[in-house]
């Protein structure tokens, strides 16, 4: 995964948060810093496509530290196993905390319905997480529009996705990734998430089964004060992700929009990798396999 969102994001959410400690004070207050814990990050989004498939491996550092972001982790064995066919993938160390499982163009380690077990051994720790591969959504065509904003002058082609959500009796969740030529809209608050055709979530809320992805969906695929010009081309890709990850990264928006006079207390991330009893470092970070649909459209 090129973009290290959820290593990222577990960083920054894992820190100390002192904003609040400072604001209308007058005298100087010496303040005894937590350090925190060093903790095992593990970034593990595999899918269908048929490209090489990555899971990074990072330890994170302490946020006061001036030094890199993370600690790249080489030494660590990595397996994926398809439980459902009893098949095993190694994934090797390649760079920059990486392990790769090199595929062919007709190849594809990532079935639908099927369970997988991931196990990452670190210092004689065995860390693991297991999951079901989820079908993914449809996808009819992206639609260009012209539009212009008369606040900032902005001009351009905003696009939007016209796809549906599968029927069928068990709740779909899904995580759309929207990239302008190469560059991938990475930001939190770009993070474009449905729970079937629509935003609702789980608990028992009414679902959007079959529906049309609602309007904050399809056009969020251009994030606001984006616009796409002439000729550049827009990529959608709509990985389908598991309940607990739609858990997880609703969780994130939830913490980076967590301010204001009703501010709640920010929470750890969720996290479905399994830390060893007596390891010496606790994993974070998450395991999803992902049935991938896409589209690409050149503005014109």
């Amino acid at each position: 995964m090129k973009t290290n969102i959820i290593s990222k994001i577990y960083i920054y959410f894992i820190t100390t948060f002192l904003a609040t400690s400072f604001i209308s004070c007058e005298d100087p207050i010496q303040v005894k810093l937590d350090q925190g814990k060093q903790l095992l990050v593990i970034d593990a989004f595999v899918n269908n496509l048929r490209q090489d498939q990555k899971i990074r491996i990072t330890l994170s550092q302490n946020y006061f530290d001036n030094g890199t972001a993370v600690t790249v982790v080489p030494d660590a064995q990595v397996l994926l196993k398809d439980i459902t066919t009893n098949t095993t993938y190694t994934f090797n160390y390649t760079t920059n905390g990486y392990y790769t499982y090199a595929l062919s163009p007709t190849d594809t380690i990532a079935k639908v319905n099927h369970w997988y077990q991931l196990e990452v051994t670190y210092k004689g720790y065995k860390y693991t997480a297991t999951t079901q591969q989820k079908r993914s959504a449809i996808i009819d065509s992206i639609q260009v529009k012209y539009d212009k904003n008369g606040f900032s002058g902005k001009e351009g082609y905003r696009c939007i996705l016209w796809g549906r959500d599968v029927v069928g009796p068990i709740p779909d969740f899904y995580w759309i990734k929207s990239f302008k030529n190469s560059k991938f809209f990475r930001k939190t608050s770009e993070i474009n998430l449905a729970y079937d055709g629509a935003s609702g979530g789980g608990g028992g809320s009414v679902r959007a089964d079959g529906y049309i992805f609602t309007p904050n969906i399809a056009e969020a695929i251009t994030p606001f004060g984006e616009y796409f010009q002439k000729y550049d081309t827009c990529r959608v890709e709509i990985h389908s992700i598991s309940e607990e990850c739609w858990n997880m990264f609703n969780q994130i928006i939830r913490n980076t929009n967590n301010q204001g006079l009703f501010a709640t207390t920010f929470e750890n991330v969720k996290t479905n990798i399994q830390t060893p009893a007596n390891a010496p470092l606790k994993a974070v970070g998450f395991f999803n396999m992902a049935t991938v649909t896409t589209a690409t459209r050149v503005v014109q």
